[in-house]
């Protein structure tokens, strides 16, 4: 009997009983802004003043003129071509069909523990798949890479961050190829915050690259801040043919989107992808305000600072018997609980209710349900960062393994 939720402000969710939750999940990772953000509840209000809910699409909206404008503005030159969809799910089916029409081919490069949607196509290039393992064979065909990740403490050392890039190059040549694409996530947040050292996934770039397979990289999870970047990848010095945007873009409402070269996304023919509600003119509004709150408040920052307060915590959760690992970036953090690997967690669920009913809202990650995720909005607090571990501690002490 979960909660019912009737309000919400900042980064506090109120249910019917009056019982306030310290909102640590952000629905999936989307209210990058905390709830009830003044800047796109306006866009809210704003766009629906203005009598448009939705136009299809074969016009624009100005909301959607003004959002395009500001993404030409913000992100890197190189991606100057932009494929609007309505989730995540959808975007990466878009990405796919891009590659396939711009190289012909039909087999994608993908990564173990990889995640990057649950619709077929989206499905089909995700390593990790959950309860629909047993579908099969699925569309597109794929090879599976080891994931190069590290870690928590083995991301400092450069010899074993060189190590894991040279792993992954060497992978990556014996594949002969030739492939459609190659898809990989910054981070692996749904397989249980998995990081890669940036040697590594700028190795993955380079042999994409040298090969003449163009690279996807979906950043549906960290871009806008949430590892501290506007786009991880960038920042890594990655340099994508195609980014895959969704979660937080749209501000809370739902939308998505590819933003790619143009010498990939216009190989297209024209018609070949569309979609009835790709980028609500509503959705676009709140885009805007989210981007522009992001941008004029250095919010990139704020994750910074998030991290070095989780991190300054990290000994605390290792101390504990049940924990086998914390490790995070930015406002992205996982708590891996000990317990055999299976996809029911009991342990791990019952920390994450026992948090629940202090008042805490975790998110369910890892390979096998045994992740805790810390997904706080950008606007936290310090002392609600601090109150969010204090409960998630005192769930994991109070539980009985």
């Amino acid at each position: 009997r979960p909660p019912l939720f009737v309000s919400g402000a900042g980064s506090w969710l109120v249910d019917d009983q009056g019982n306030r939750y310290l909102d640590f999940a952000c629905g999936s990772g989307t209210t990058l802004l905390g709830h009830n953000h003044p800047a796109v509840r306006l866009a809210v209000e704003q766009q629906l003043a203005a009598g448009l809910l939705h136009i299809g699409p074969h016009f624009h909206t100005a909301s959607q003129q003004r959002l395009f404008h500001r993404l030409a503005e913000i992100l890197p030159p190189h991606l100057d071509r932009y494929h609007p969809a309505t989730n995540g799910s959808e975007a990466t089916e878009v990405a796919l069909k891009i590659a396939m029409h711009a190289t012909g081919r039909r087999r994608f490069l993908v990564f173990e523990g990889g995640y990057h949607g649950r619709t077929l196509g989206a499905l089909g290039v995700s390593a990790e798949r959950g309860a629909n393992a047993r579908f099969g064979p699925l569309f597109p065909e794929i090879d599976v890479l080891p994931f190069p990740t590290l870690a928590q403490s083995d991301l400092a050392i450069p010899e074993l961050r060189a190590r894991a890039a040279n792993t992954v190059r060497d992978a990556m040549l014996s594949f002969a190829g030739p492939y459609a694409g190659v898809i990989v996530e910054a981070v692996q947040a749904t397989a249980g915050v998995r990081i890669a050292p940036p040697e590594a996934l700028v190795a993955i770039a380079e042999v994409a690259r040298e090969r003449g397979w163009p690279l996807i990289v979906d950043e549906v999870f960290t871009a806008f801040g949430r590892t501290g970047h506007l786009l991880h990848s960038d920042a890594l010095g990655m340099q994508a043919d195609m980014v895959i945007l969704a979660k937080c873009f749209g501000g809370g409402i739902p939308t998505a989107l590819v933003a790619g070269r143009r010498s990939w996304i216009d190989r297209v023919p024209h018609g070949a992808q569309s979609s009835t509600f790709q980028l609500h003119p509503l959705a676009a509004a709140t885009s805007l305000a989210m981007l522009d709150v992001f941008v004029g408040n250095a919010l990139g920052d704020r994750a910074q600072a998030i991290s070095h307060r989780f991190e300054a915590r990290r000994e605390t959760f290792m101390e504990l018997a049940a924990v086998n690992a914390v490790r995070g970036i930015g406002a992205l953090w996982g708590v891996e609980i000990a317990e055999a690997q299976s996809i029911v967690a009991p342990l791990t669920k019952s920390i994450r209710r026992a948090a629940l009913d202090s008042g805490l809202i975790t998110w369910e990650c890892g390979l096998h349900g045994n992740v805790i995720g810390l997904v706080p909005p950008l606007t936290a607090t310090d002392a609600e960062l601090d109150l969010g571990v204090d409960r998630l501690l005192a769930a994991i002490r109070s539980t009985p393994r």
